[in-house]
């Protein structure tokens, strides 16, 4: 699985996209279903749907396990031995965080930016003193060090201009749509190296990491989940770890059935089955309907990455307080998650969603 996971040139990672015959099937299975009046086959082997519940958290663990740390690891340590200064494009799904994160034996310092919602008017003294250095080093979540705002910048600046001047060995990761503002905006950013990214996984890719458990069984035909199947969840998730595990955990249902209110009901082995749904058409949250308000809030949370309330509001000229009371509403409806931390991500499942708002409100990212 490791020559899967890689990380390449932005210009090398186009996302999976629907195949012609794809696309042309799910035209035709929507037509059936609308002529059929939703009605199921007769020859469905699916419990019904009002029996079916979500998988407990130690089931989807086994079911959709993480992304491969050792092969990640080995695929940074690749890219960053081919170049003495890099930057790659953190993605917004937290599919690579840990290995981004991750402080290995042998490998670079790996600085991270401060808590909180500071506005760094200066770099700490530490920081400036690891960039006069000549050791590896790598600054993760370069957009930690910023905010949208014109008291916001001075530091990220700052810190763009060493790394363009630094001679020693080093590599940074920011997020995709900061790196896109910063790279129209700030002189300091287009001075730097152009951006890697990891390499966006196909129908294949997906189907070696999610698809080996035999109990999967594919809802209205009892099929295990091949090919096709892979590659519509690659292409609805644009090839993103994160966004592809998010997919497939929502299109789940537990194969034991509830019994009826009378009693009624096939108990069934917790091993037996587990019925998804076609990766396509799995409902998730939607950003289509939105205000431009919030999909602007949105849009500020993405540029940071992962931000506290504080940052996020001054980010769309908001108050801490009111900011926080929108993300909230935001995080009911599936689209936002906070961490223990009370900093808040776009959750993986709402990205494709996101996406396709951000791109009709013409909101252009990095590879928009």
């Amino acid at each position: 699985m490791s020559d899967v996971w890689r990380v390449v040139p932005l210009a090398e990672a186009t996302p999976p996209a629907p195949t012609t015959e794809a696309r042309a099937r799910r035209w035709w299975r929507d037509l059936l279903a609308r002529w059929r009046g939703a009605i199921a086959d007769v020859d469905d082997p699916t419990p019904s749907e009002d029996h079916l519940e979500a998988l407990d958290a130690a089931r989807l663990e086994r079911l959709v396990p993480k992304p491969p740390l050792d092969a990640q690891r080995a695929a940074l340590a690749a890219w960053r031995e081919a170049r003495p200064h890099g930057l790659v494009l953190r993605p917004d799904d937290g599919g690579w965080d840990a290995a981004l994160d991750d402080a290995a034996d042998g490998g670079p310092t790996v600085v991270r930016p401060p808590d909180g919602a500071v506005l760094y008017r200066a770099l700490p003294d530490d920081l400036l003193e690891v960039l006069a250095g000549d050791d590896d080093v790598h600054l993760a979540r370069l957009e930690g060090w910023w905010v949208r705002h014109h008291d916001g910048l001075d530091a990220v600046r700052d810190l763009l201009a060493h790394l363009g001047d630094r001679r020693g060995p080093w590599s940074a990761d920011v997020a995709p749509w900061a790196w896109a503002w910063m790279r129209r905006t700030l002189p300091e950013a287009r001075g730097l190296p152009s951006p890697s990214t990891p390499a966006p996984l196909d129908g294949p890719a997906l189907q070696e990491w999610l698809g080996a458990d035999p109990a999967l069984c594919l809802r209205g035909s009892g099929e295990t989940p091949g090919e096709g199947t892979f590659r519509a969840l690659a292409a609805r998730a644009r090839g993103e770890a994160g966004v592809a595990a998010a997919v497939w955990t929502a299109a789940m249902r537990d194969g034991r059935e509830r019994a009826d209110e009378d009693g009624e009901g096939d108990a069934h082995d917790e091993d037996l089955h587990v019925w998804l749904r076609d990766p396509a058409n799995v409902e998730l949250p939607s950003a289509a309907s939105l205000p431009r308000d919030d999909v602007l809030l949105l849009h500020a949370v993405l540029l940071h990455g992962i931000a506290p309330a504080e940052v996020v509001g001054a980010a769309v000229a908001l108050g801490a307080a009111e900011a926080g009371v929108a993300l909230r509403v935001l995080r009911t409806q599936g689209l936002v998650e906070v961490g223990d931390d009370d900093r808040y991500r776009v959750a993986p499942a709402a990205l494709p969603s996101l996406w396709s708002r951000l791109a009709s409100e013409a909101i252009a990212g990095v590879r928009s």
